[in-house]
């Protein structure tokens, strides 16, 4: 799953990509991107700079792409995508909320 986005919130595409087990490969902003994609683990990171030029970003993706198939790590990064999902499970979720009520009443 390609993202081109270097402002992303939450991200649910992306979280729907780990769900349905694919590689991920997006620029290395301090939002989304870093929450669902462990470089090198499930996907790439792209350096993002403000100095990127439309072809330097073409390239950078396009390396990538072919990193991913040539090291033959597709089946690998599609478990640790799965792997990834599992935290946003419901169960998880009703669990970490459930964590922070009791904090916060607690505090």
């Amino acid at each position: 799953y390609l993202t081109a986005s270097t402002s992303e919130g939450f991200g649910l595409t992306l979280m729907e990509a780990i769900g349905s087990g694919l590689p991920l490969i997006g620029f290395d902003v301090p939002y989304g991107n870093q929450t669902f994609i462990e470089d090198g683990q499930n996907g790439y990171l792209i350096p993002s700079s403000s100095d990127h030029v439309e072809d330097q970003i073409k390239q950078a993706y396009a390396a990538k792409i072919c990193q991913l198939y040539q090291e033959n790590r597709l089946e690998a990064m599609r478990a640790y995508s799965y792997q990834i999902a599992e935290g946003f499970l419901t169960k998880e979720i009703l669990e970490k909320w459930k964590k922070t009520v009791e904090e916060v009443l607690h505090d």
